[in-house]
């Protein structure tokens, strides 16, 4: 079936512009833009290290920073570029790709193609066994990192018959 117009294009221009990967800490890149200040930063880092939890989930919890913002933040730690695929046509062929059981587990959505590979919108950049697993089944894929709201309302859409 045809490719949603230009989103093949959209898709690699997306991938060709794909961020060198940044070896900062999650804080000192969310103070680099603006988003927390040091005392904000501590506060998260002490309540994370606390509870167990990682930095970014701590954030969005406290609504110091939206959970969009987490997410485009660990994507540029990790070179994987960033896109809101609310509302974004997603490819059905591609959707068709992951079981949604595995779609929804790791919270992850293949959403078109760039030189024939699957583009895979991933809720959780850090997430290596999601990125393994759909790499795994779809014989090789790209990445975009895209907010988890964005891909379960996609899901919800997509899979609406297999709920």
């Amino acid at each position: 079936s045809p490719e949603p117009a230009g989103m093949d294009g959209i898709l690699g221009e997306l991938l060709a512009k794909r961020p060198r990967a940044r070896r900062e800490p999650l804080g000192a890149l969310l103070a680099e833009a603006g988003l927390l200040d040091e005392a904000e930063i501590e506060l998260a880092l002490r309540a994370a290290r606390r509870q167990g939890k990682r930095l970014g989930e701590i954030l969005t919890e406290l609504g110091l920073v939206a959970p969009a913002d987490v997410v485009r933040m660990v994507a540029d730690q990790r070179g994987m570029p960033f896109l809101d695929i609310a509302s974004l046509s997603v490819d059905p062929s591609a959707a068709r790709l992951l079981p949604a059981d595995h779609a929804r587990g790791f919270r992850t959505l293949p959403i078109g193609f760039v030189r024939g590979l699957p583009v895979v919108a991933l809720a959780d950049p850090s997430d290596d066994e999601a990125i393994d697993g759909a790499r795994t089944m779809l014989r090789g894929a790209e990445f975009v990192a895209s907010p988890e709201e964005a891909i379960l309302a996609q899901l919800a859409r997509l899979y609406v018959r297999a709920v």
